[in-house]
């Protein structure tokens, strides 16, 4: 449970009894399992859901397992407004935790600011990363400009 937290400290299977663990849990991934190497290297003993994932007796030969951990994945968006009202959205994209993005708006005339997660940054570029703890969800992070015809010609990019 390598960084994480609840979960089994140690695991002890015995002569072909099929076992189930409590799964640990750590901030922004995702339990895979506990494999008999770093890194989900060597064979897997228990799945995702803490189930035994061997057959044999003679699989039971592990002296240490390693919990494996994937970064959760999530979609940000980057809405524009202007002068208070929504515009377009400029990039939808997925990212994945515990990477650094970047945002940035290519002309800054009549830029005013970035909100991000009820955060107001006025700086650009911006660098973000982390921004939930939940798979799968959804983070909209709102580009506010003082005027059109700037917004219009105004390019908001992504990159990591």
């Amino acid at each position: 449970r390598w960084g994480g937290h609840d979960g089994t400290d140690s695991i002890l299977a015995v002569d072909g009894m099929q076992t189930s663990i409590s799964t640990p849990s750590k901030t922004g991934y995702k339990f895979s399992g506990y494999y008999t190497g770093a890194d989900g290297r060597g064979q897997k003993y228990y799945d995702a859901n803490g189930k035994l994932a061997i057959q044999r007796h003679s699989d039971y030969s592990a002296n240490a397992l390693y919990a494996y951990w994937t970064p959760i994945t999530y979609k940000v968006k980057c809405d524009v407004y202007v002068n208070d009202k929504y515009q377009n959205t400029a990039f939808e994209s997925v990212w994945t935790y515990d990477h650094t993005y970047i945002v940035s708006v290519e002309n800054e005339d009549g830029f005013k600011h970035f909100l991000i997660n009820g955060i107001t940054y006025e700086q650009s570029p911006k660098e973000v990363s982390n921004l939930t703890t939940t798979d799968g969800a959804t983070v909209t992070i709102y580009a506010y400009f003082e005027n059109s015809c700037v917004a219009s010609g105004t390019l908001i990019t992504l990159a990591d």
